[in-house]
């Protein structure tokens, strides 16, 4: 709980991909993937068994968990 990250870009890597284990999750527990650019800005929920890639330099972050019983799980991987 609590868990999150500020806003940056992966600047040093070509792709970031996170892959979401949680098969059970609500919206209202937080850790969404967040985004802005200049051409809009918006964010992604956590759907179980699902891969998100970006290409940076993409602005991201990843709001705070909230939920007090169950972790966001997720395998972060990083491409050059």
């Amino acid at each position: 709980k609590g868990a999150g990250i500020n806003w940056h870009n992966d600047a040093s890597w070509k792709y970031g991909a996170t892959y979401y284990l949680n098969n059970r999750w609500n919206q209202n527990w937080g850790g969404e993937f967040m985004f802005t650019s200049k051409n809009g800005h918006g964010y992604i929920p956590i759907v179980g068994n699902s891969l998100v890639i970006i290409r940076s330099p993409l602005e991201h972050k990843v709001n705070p968990v909230l939920s007090p019983i169950i972790p966001r799980i997720s395998i972060q991987m990083f491409m050059k």
